[in-house]
């Protein structure tokens, strides 16, 4: 399979959206406001999103970076790839004359060691790369300008996590013992972009310029300036004030508060994800499938996506499958196993299975004890999913079950959720992709998911174990037959559909605005040159490279 032209026109469309670069206007620093809580001085790339500062992207670079949103894929620290031996061997051609920040020479060593590298430390392989699905054999150095990655079985699939590792230099990176620890206070990376400062008492990190950057007339602006606050709404008002350009929080009603109020304000907000209620599948009382489908049918999705989002996006399917995805691979002989939402057959079906209710309406267990309240977890000042979380709420009385929204900051937020301590937790999905392949790997997969409560599940949140999606699971990337891929499929959706062990609640746009006041240049529904990524995901470096000043 060769993707030459694939990426000849993605390059074209990235690197070259400005047909006259004297129309480019040079300079400034760009104001970022991340809204999810104080910055840690950390700049691990293999950290999970939020435990190191939110400029991953700007200086560890990746082999390729797929647009999930157009399907583009877009070379970097790599200029081709093609498929051989049967589509069993990953050719990666590696870009020449690319320096690390610190001067040393990027090579093709440094792909090799940091695929083998984090083999040899599987805490930082939160892709799965060396996992069992993978079906990777190894890696291996062809000449100085070539590299393959080699398969036992076909998996033309597993491209895409491959693009999603970043790559790290081998003489800085091979003398770290334990990197799960280490906080890389002066990051090596070939990207646009360097740490200039990090100020722990005002929540700043500054980043300037590289000056040495491999593609040479970018990026057009100096620095970028990000100033981290703990809510939404803190988020929004510094907006308002014009003391940043761009932020990436749920705004209420953003066409009336945010759109309406000047002509340089824009919204970008695609939908590419799902908003998801996570059972804790190892806790009680989420270990029985029948309380949690009945949860799931109690939850009015209509009213968290009219109060939460201002009638924004769709109510998700309960596969989770996003809607653009949805009429290719649903399998609609399933409707049988799906739930609409019905708090009066949620009850029917709870006593039907040995449930009962007090004289007061509250909720029984097949015991006969009083099933107790239970935590919603939420990021603190997350707005949209504090009103979902209170919605939920609010229907779970209708079926006797009491609830506690519970609050907390993102680092530990997120901690709460990889090590499994939850009850019951309000996330985005963590597996995205062009086919709901992508989606169920990530989401149901048991490798990803830490076996007891207190161990790391990098997704897989819900630490849902199932052999028979496994299996469906393993059976997809070894075919390109639509029709053998969908019957895979057809199984995960009838298991989950089954078994329940998350609810999707709405579909989850991205929640880029900017202003055009000083910068233009943004992603757009005409211009989508990235999958509206916020500053610490892939697609955010290509916003940086592309703004410029008015």
């Amino acid at each position: 399979m060769n993707k030459k032209i694939v990426l000849v026109l993605s390059i074209i469309l990235v690197f070259s959206l400005m047909v006259f670069s004297g129309e480019i206007k040079r300079g400034g620093t760009l104001k970022v406001i991340n809204p999810w809580g104080n910055l840690t001085n950390n700049s691990n790339p293999f950290l999970p999103t939020g435990q190191s500062l939110p400029t991953g992207p700007a200086i560890y670079e990746h082999l390729f970076y797929m647009n999930e949103l157009t399907g583009e894929i877009i070379p970097e620290l790599a200029t081709e790839f093609n498929w051989i031996n049967n589509s069993r061997t990953l050719n990666i051609t590696v870009r020449n004359n690319v320096k690390w920040n610190d001067g040393v020479p990027f090579t093709a060593d440094d792909i090799i060691f940091t695929f083998n590298y984090i083999k040899k430390h599987p805490e930082l392989d939160l892709n799965g790369i060396w996992g069992k699905s993978s079906n990777i054999s190894d890696i291996e150095k062809v000449n100085k300008n070539s590299v393959n990655i080699n398969f036992s079985i076909a998996n033309t699939p597993f491209f895409y996590y491959i693009t999603l590792v970043p790559i790290v230099p081998e003489h800085i990176w091979k003398d770290i013992k334990d990197p799960s620890k280490f906080q890389n206070q002066n990051p090596v990376g070939t990207g646009p972009f360097i740490i200039e400062k990090f100020n722990a008492e005002t929540n700043t990190v500054k980043l300037q310029k590289n000056k040495n950057y491999w593609i040479k007339e970018k990026p057009y602006i100096d620095g970028i300036e990000i100033v981290a606050v703990n809510s939404n709404n803190t988020s929004f008002l510094k907006m308002l004030k014009g003391e940043a350009d761009w932020t990436f929080s749920f705004v209420p009603d953003v066409d009336r508060s945010w759109v309406s109020k000047s002509k340089d304000n824009k919204k970008w907000w695609p939908t590419l994800n799902t908003n998801m209620l996570y059972f804790n599948t190892m806790k009680d009382p989420f270990t029985d499938k029948i309380l949690r489908k009945a949860i799931a049918m109690s939850i009015n999705k209509q009213q968290i996506l009219d109060k939460a989002y201002y009638g924004i996006g769709e109510i998700a399917d309960p596969t989770g499958i996003v809607p653009k995805q949805m009429e290719k691979w649903y399998d609609k002989n399933l409707d049988k196993y799906s739930y609409k939402y019905d708090p009066q057959k949620a009850k029917e079906l709870l006593i039907k299975n040995g449930y009962s209710y007090d004289k007061k309406n509250n909720l029984l267990k097949p015991d006969g004890s009083q099933l107790e309240p239970f935590n919603i977890l939420v990021g603190a000042g997350w707005t949209d999913f504090i009103t979902m979380a209170q919605i939920i709420s609010n229907n779970l009385k209708d079926i006797g079950i009491s609830t506690n929204i519970q609050q907390e900051p993102w680092n530990t937020y997120i901690t709460s959720v990889m090590t499994g301590t939850y009850d019951t937790v309000i996330c985005w999905s963590t597996g995205t992709g062009p086919t709901p392949y992508y989606l169920f790997f990530k989401e149901y997969s048991s490798e990803f998911t830490g076996k007891e409560i207190g161990e790391n599940s990098v997704s897989n949140y819900s630490r849902y174990i199932n052999p028979i999606i496994d299996e469906a699971l393993k059976s997809y990337p070894t075919t390109d037959d639509f029709n053998v891929q969908k019957n895979a499929l057809s199984f995960i959706q009838k298991e989950i559909l089954k078994d329940i062990p998350v609810v999707p609640l709405t579909s989850r746009t991205e929640f880029e605005i900017f202003s055009e006041k000083n910068f233009i240049g943004w992603p757009s529904d005409e211009n989508p040159y990235c999958a509206g990524e916020n500053i610490d995901a892939d697609g955010g470096k290509y916003i940086l490279l592309n703004i410029h000043l008015k």
